[in-house]
C-alpha cells in the first residue's frame, strides 16, 4: 500500500488513521524507506544548516562547509536559530544547544531513563519537529506530547532542567507556536502568553507556557503533522489535517471555517500578503484560498502534479521583486509559478515559470539562500549523494549545486 496514494473512496477517518500508522512505520527506530534532512537558513539567507543522521553541517550559499557538529545520534528536525545559538532535538529525545559561529556544543539536555543490567527503560522520546523558544523556556514535542526546558540564566557549562511535560494522545511532530503581547511576529496581538500545539491526536492545544497546563483543546477531526500558521491580522490559526481539510480557528479555539481538500494535507499552509493562503495535498493539488473576515473566501486550485505535494510551498521574490511560488513533489519535480499580482486570485490559468527534476524526492519544506548570482531554492530529499539541491530561481531553475552527505 502506498502511503501517499490511498484511495479516497475509503472512509476519511480510516484514511487518517492509516496514514498516521504508515507514517510512524517510516520513521520507526530511525529507519524506514524514507529519511530526509532538516534544512534551515539564517534570517538574512546567507547560511544553510543541514541536520541529518548524526551530524549538523553549516554551509554558505556557495556550498562551502563552515563547520560540522557531531551529535552521536540521529537528527531529523530543522534547527532553530536564536541569539547566536542553534537548538535542535534528536531521536533520543535529547536537546542540543550549539554555537552558531563555531559549531561547538554549549549544552546537551538528556531525558532521564532508568537502567538495569545495561538495559535502559523508559519512554522513547524522539524529537521530530523544530523546537520553539521564549526568553525563559525551550518547548519541544516528542512521541508523548510537549515539554519545556528552563533555559534562562544558565551558567557556563550548566545543563537546563525539565520544567514541565504535557501528555497528548499521540505524537507531536509539528513545531509548537509561542505567542505573547511582545511577540516579534505579531507585535500588536492582545493575548496572554500561550503555547499552541498541533498533535497527531487530532487536537490543537493552548497551554500555559509557565505551568504546562491546558487552557483549551479543539478536535480538528484528523492528525496534524504540519504545524500551525498564524494570521496576525485576523488573530487566527490555520492547520492542515490528515483527514483532508484545512481549518481556520481563532485564538480561543473556536473553529471559524474549514475547507475540504482532495486529499490529506501534510505541510504547513503558507500565508501571503496577509490575504491569501497557499497549501498542497498528497494527491498533487495546489490551493490558493482568499482570506476574509468570515473565514475562507474564493478558492483557486489546480492539479499541479500526479505525485504527492507533501512539503509546504515556498514564496520568494525574484530579482524584479515579483513573487514566485515554488513547490516540489514526491518524484523530484520542482515547480516555480508566478503569482501575478494584483490579479492572481482571479487568474485561473497560472503558468509554470519553470519545472526541474532534482533526481531525488522533494521531501523537505523549501527554503532559499541569497547566492552570488541570485536566489537559490533549497530542497532536501533522501538520496545521500544529492541530499540537498540548490536551484537558481532565475535561469529556468538550473542547478547551482548539490550537497552529498559526508562531503
Amino acid at each position: 500500500m502506498n502511503v501517499f496514494h490511498l484511495s479516497k473512496n475509503l472512509p476519511r477517518a480510516w484514511h487518517a488513521m492509516a496514514l498516521v500508522v504508515l507514517a510512524l512505520v517510516l520513521v520507526a527506530c530511525g529507519g524506514g524507506e524514507e529519511n530526509w534532512p532538516g534544512v534551515t537558513t539564517t534570517s538574512d539567507n546567507d547560511r544553510l544548516y543541514i541536520s541529518y543522521k548524526e551530524q549538523i553541517v553549516s554551509l554558505d550559499a556557495e556550498k562551502e562547509r563552515l563547520w560540522t557538529y557531531d551529535g552521536d545520534d540521529k537528527f531529523f528536525a530543522p534547527v532553530v536559530i536564536r541569539d547566536g545559538r542553534l537548538y535542535v532535538g534528536d531521536y533520543e529525545g535529547r536537546i542540543h544547544a550549539i554555537d552558531q559561529e563555531s559549531g561547538d556544543r554549549i549544552w546537551l539536555y538528556e531525558p532521564e531513563r532508568d537502567s538495569f543490567m545495561g538495559f535502559e527503560f523508559g519512554a522513547v522520546d524522539r524529537v521530530l519537529g523544530s523546537v520553539a523558544l521564549n526568553d525563559e523556556r525551550l518547548f519541544f514535542g516528542d512521541e508523548h506530547g510537549v515539554s519545556a526546558l528552563y533555559i534562562a540564566d544558565l551558567e557556563d557549562g550548566a545543563t537546563p532542567e525539565l520544567d514541565w511535560s504535557f501528555e497528548t494522545g499521540h505524537s507531536v511532530w509539528a513545531q509548537p507556536l509561542y505567542l505573547d503581547q511582545e511577540s516579534e511576529i505579531c507585535p500588536d496581538l492582545d493575548i496572554a502568553p500561550t503555547l499552541f500545539v498541533a498533535s497527531l491526536d487530532q487536537k490543537v492545544y493552548a497551554l500555559d507556557p509557565e505551568e504546562g497546563t491546558e487552557r483549551w483543546s479543539t478536535d480538528m477531526g484528523g492528525g496534524l503533522p504540519g504545524g500551525l500558521t498564524l494570521d496576525c491580522e485576523r488573530s487566527r490559526l490555520y492547520v492542515g489535517t490528515l483527514n483532508g481539510e484545512v481549518i481556520a480557528l481563532d485564538l480561543d479555539g473556536e473553529i471559524v471555517d474549514r475547507y475540504e481538500t482532495e486529499s490529506w494535507v501534510w505541510g504547513k499552509p503558507v500565508l501571503f500578503n496577509d490575504s491569501m493562503l497557499y497549501f498542497a495535498d498528497l494527491e498533487g493539488w495546489l490551493y490558493e484560498v482568499e482570506l476574509v473576515d468570515e473565514g475562507f473566501g474564493e478558492v483557486n486550485k489546480r492539479r499541479l502534479s500526479e505525485e504527492s505535494l507533501r512539503a509546504s510551498p515556498l514564496i520568494v521574490e525574484d530579482a524584479a521583486g515579483d513573487p514566485v511560488l515554488v513547490i516540489g513533489d514526491k518524484e523530484g519535480e520542482v515547480y516555480a509559478l508566478d503569482l501575478n499580482e494584483p490579479n492572481w486570485i482571479s487568474d485561473r490559468d497560472v503558468k509554470v515559470r519553470w519545472r526541474k527534476n532534482i533526481d531525488n524526492k522533494a521531501l523537505t519544506d523549501l527554503v532559499w539562500l541569497d547566492g552570488e548570482e541570485g536566489q537559490l531554492v533549497i530542497i532536501g530529499g533522501e538520496e545521500e549523494d544529492r541530499l540537498v539541491v540548490a536551484l537558481r530561481l532565475e535561469d529556468g531553475g538550473d542547478r547551482a549545486w548539490s550537497y552529498k552527505y559526508g562531503d
